[in-house]
């Protein structure tokens, strides 16, 4: 009986002692083939063009897949037991279910671990790199010294370093000054070619924007008008003839009256409150001093009535049409500019906190100046602002919280995902190998010698193995200050990953189209743009693109036609060419305005905007109430003929005295001068030049021509707060820098002076140098005195060494801050030494001298600064 029972142990232990382990091999390997085709797919996504949200999608499925591994091992361990079977498929499904969301629980909450970890910077450094990493993957930025061939780029190891950069270079020395030096170029290039129309903010070309984006904008623009147009409409025939409801009212309120003995001329007056009441009870509200006999109130009363209710029903449905009651005479321009309209069309276009009006215009041209140039101006603004913010708003609570946690994930997602996903096919590849031998063997001796050779082969051959990337001096700056923050351990796993995809990823390519039938995951990627194959600096490989300002409005449409529906115009088609643009990697600044029109003066500011500047450069004086003229001298009635007035050629005519003197209103009464002397209009004053700003897109550079107090600083920063784009600010006087330093602006230049003043000595100097030759006095020291002081007071000493480093610290609290100095001071070692302190340079032409300034910025290729200001066209410096 024992030997019986013994015997049947034995024989139910020997049938089915290979049977599980057979079974699990077969799942093993269908799970390993699954894996390997979700690693080749989780690379095409993480190293490509995908967005985040599509990286998370398809990063779930690698959470699934880790889950069912998990319960893998669970059901290595059930298959063995000898349950009955109902038994074991419940303890398998069991397992899966627990394991799958433990997995998702447990990756989940190492992200985010990692994520609260961090500080402010580091995730606005997080939201930088994500951005450069897609700059990378347009083709408008390289690194220096991966000068690879184009094919190399779409390379398993290239991905898998793109998917893993944002984390290499998260460490970077200097990334803040970085981002700021590439950000604006490489922003405007990547929203209008490395992006695709519609998405994320991405506006494409010009014409792609025209005839994908905008003309389809402008026919739900056009249908919605109609059915506002036809809700007017069905209002007006409501109320215009209400003749016949008011004799059918007044006919019922008689024939009551006549049932009980009454005309409306014969009602007692102790009747007459009683009277009021039942007609306003029939929904008539006549006034509570209405006569029973007064006909022409009742009539208004119905009247009234019908209008009340013509409202309510128009209401209704401009409600649920729009979500908001809109006024009855609007023209389709000023329809679309209603801010119910725009709202909806901005979330559409993602657009709302750009703070632009989207415009009705169907002409290319209008469209090309009053809608997709100030729309890509203000993103570009929007996202350098944002970029550059402060680090404690990237921080929890602070305004850029959610951009700051999201774009940490992004670092930090798709280099775990794709290791986890590597690991995970190495293990299940491993654990086939060993089911193999220990059924071939009956051994698992073997099974764990193949397993430690496997190992050690796969994790020393991927270290070793190295390619073109990895062996770029950049590759080893970028590993060697990650290692140094972050420890080996994650520095050797980068290095792993990107080295053992260039085995792996063909294999496991070759899986997911053949044996899986390309099983897509959920995604489906782009073509990886090529990325430039020059050797530069982690800078621009594309200039800026200023395209044409805004132009004009055109007339409104006309106003609805009661009983006609109006039919708005269709947005025209344009073929598909490239936009116009000046490229150049300087932003190039009208002085004092654009030509031909009064310098200092709205109209200037406008032929700027007309003119394909990026900004105007304008001058203010304060005026005696606290406003803010737009004028370059302290004094006004500047003659506008001779050689040093030829220059500019433009001014203020009035009465020779300070500017500090008049208030607004007097300022107002002044009149500008053409460049020939005559009268062009009114005087500007800041006021004037913001709304010009705002109407046309342009940005202002407000240079601060006299001294000013804090508190004039901070009354001048309230005005300008109502500018649509952060204006950039400047002066020559140290003590107006430190107040604007100190309260963050977004940018600060110190204006230094020529080295010659350029002019003439003054009568009273020549005089008095005539009596001291006369008097036989040596004015060596006078004369070394005053070029002393000159160079003082137009900070010439900021050119030098020490002065440079002691203006930098004057300038330190400004976003972003700068040196503006006359072109004959322009060298490349002047310009080296500022970028090692954090300096831009901003360069206009000595004594008005434009065609030199551009010889000279020609003759230093590489080296181009960030701001020229010019009289000249903007296509002097960027053909």
């Amino acid at each position: 009986m024992t030997i019986n029972i013994l015997a049947g142990v034995d024989t139910r232990q020997r049938g089915t002692g290979k049977g599980p382990t057979i079974l699990l091999l077969g799942i093993t390997l269908l799970y390993l083939l699954l894996e390997l085709a979700f690693s080749a797919r989780l690379l095409d996504a993480a190293g490509g063009m995908a967005t985040f949200d599509e990286i998370k999608a398809i990063e779930h499925w690698g959470r699934t897949l880790s889950g069912i591994a998990l319960a893998l091992f669970a059901w290595g361990w059930i298959l063995k037991r000898t349950w009955y079977a109902f038994l074991k498929v419940m303890a398998m499904a069991a397992a899966v279910i627990v394991a799958v969301p433990a997995m998702f629980t447990a990756q989940d909450a190492l992200v985010k671990a990692i994520v609260s970890s961090t500080d402010g910077k580091q995730r606005r450094d997080a939201a930088f790199l994500v951005q450069a990493t897609r700059f990378m993957l347009g083709g408008q930025l390289s690194i220096a010294e991966l000068d690879l061939p184009e094919n190399t780029w779409q390379s398993p190891e290239a991905k898998a370093f793109l998917a893993a950069f944002p984390l290499l270079a998260s460490d970077l020395k200097g990334l803040e000054k970085t981002a700021n030096d590439i950000l604006r170029t490489t922003l405007r290039n990547h929203l209008t070619s490395g992006c695709t129309p519609g998405k994320d903010g991405c506006l494409g070309s010009f014409s792609a924007f025209n005839n994908d984006l905008w003309r389809p904008l402008i026919a739900e623009v056009n249908a919605a008008y109609r059915s506002y147009a036809d809700g007017v409409n069905r209002y007006v025939e409501a109320t215009r003839d209400t003749t016949a409801e008011q004799d059918g009212a007044w006919k019922t309120y008689t024939g009551k009256l006549a049932e009980k003995g009454y005309r409306p001329g014969t009602v007692p007056r102790l009747g007459w409150s009683r009277v009021r009441r039942d007609v306003q009870a029939q929904g008539i509200p006549v006034d509570n001093d209405w006569r029973p006999d007064d006909r022409a109130g009742f009539n208004r009363a119905v009247a009234a009535s019908i209008r009340r209710k013509a409202d309510t029903a128009y209401d209704t449905e401009m409600r649920a049409q729009l979500d908001a009651v809109l006024p009855k005479d609007l023209t389709v321009a000023t329809f679309m500019a209603h801010p119910a309209l725009q709202k909806r069309l901005h979330l559409r276009f993602r657009t709302g906190d750009l703070g632009i009006s989207l415009p009705y215009v169907t002409q290319p041209e209008d469209v090309e100046k009053q809608a997709y140039q100030p729309l890509l101006a203000a993103a570009v603004d929007h996202q350098i602002r944002t970029l550059t913010a402060r680090p404690s708003d990237f921080a929890d609570g602070g305004r850029h919280a959610v951009l700051g946690r999201v774009s940490t994930e992004r670092l930090v997602v798709p280099p775990l995902a794709l290791g986890f996903s590597l690991l995970g096919g190495l293990t299940h590849t491993m654990k086939c190998l060993y089911l193999v031998l220990v059924l071939l063997t009956n051994r698992r001796w073997p099974g764990g010698l193949a397993i430690g050779g496997v190992l050690s082969a796969a994790l020393t051959g991927g270290l070793m193995a190295d390619n073109a990337l990895t062996r770029s001096p950049v590759y080893a700056t970028l590993e060697s200050q990650l290692r140094e923050a972050r420890g080996p351990l994650i520095a050797g796993g980068i290095r792993w990953m990107v080295q053992v995809e260039h085995f792996v990823y063909p294999v496991n390519e070759a899986l997911r189209r053949s044996v899986l039938l390309g099983l897509t995951y959920g995604f489906q990627p782009p073509p990886l743009p090529s990325l430039p194959d020059g050797p530069v600096r982690l800078t621009q490989t594309g200039g800026s693109a200023s395209g044409p300002a805004p132009a004009p409005a055109p007339a409104p449409a006309p106003a609805p036609v009661p009983g006609r529906t109006p039919e708005p115009a269709p947005a025209q088609t344009i073929a598909e060419t490239p936009a116009p643009v000046i490229a150049c990697a300087s932003e190039v600044q009208a002085h004092r305005g654009g030509r031909p029109f009064p310098e200092n003066t709205a109209a200037a500011i406008r032929a700027a905007a007309r003119s394909g500047f990026s900004a105007a450069e304008i001058d203010i004086q304060p005026l005696s109430d606290g406003g803010w003229a737009l004028h370059h001298d302290a004094v006004t009635g500047r003659a506008v003929s001779g050689p040093r007035d030829a220059v500019t050629g433009r001014a203020v005519s009035g009465p020779r005295r300070p500017a500090a003197t008049f208030t607004t209103a007097q300022w107002r009464n002044l009149r500008a001068l053409d460049e020939n002397g005559k009268d062009a209009g009114p005087a500007s004053v800041l006021e004037d030049a913001i709304d010009a700003s705002n109407s046309f897109g342009i940005r202002l550079n407000i240079e601060v021509k006299a001294p000013a107090s804090c508190r004039q600083i901070d009354a001048l920063l309230e005005k300008t707060a109502a500018l649509t784009q952060p204006p950039y600010w400047s002066t020559a006087f140290p003590a107006v820098a430190r107040c604007l330093a100190d309260r963050q602006v977004e940018y600060l230049g110190l204006v230094v002076g020529p080295a010659d003043p350029g002019a003439a000595p003054t009568a009273a100097a020549a005089k008095a140098a005539a009596i001291a030759g006369k008097l036989g006095m040596d004015t060596t020291r006078l004369r070394a005195a005053a070029a002393d002081a000159y160079d003082a007071g137009t900070n010439r000493t900021a050119l030098e060494e020490a002065g440079m480093a002691a203006a930098a610290a004057t300038l330190n609290g400004a976003r972003r801050q700068g040196l503006h100095i006359p072109h004959t001071d322009v060298t490349a070692a002047l310009m080296t030494r500022a970028s090692s302190l954090g300096l831009s340079v901003g360069v206009y032409a000595s004594g008005g001298d434009d065609r030199g300034m551009a010889d000279t910025l020609r003759r230093m290729p590489g080296q181009a600064p960030a701001i020229i200001i010019t009289d000249a066209s903007p296509t002097l410096f960027c053909p």
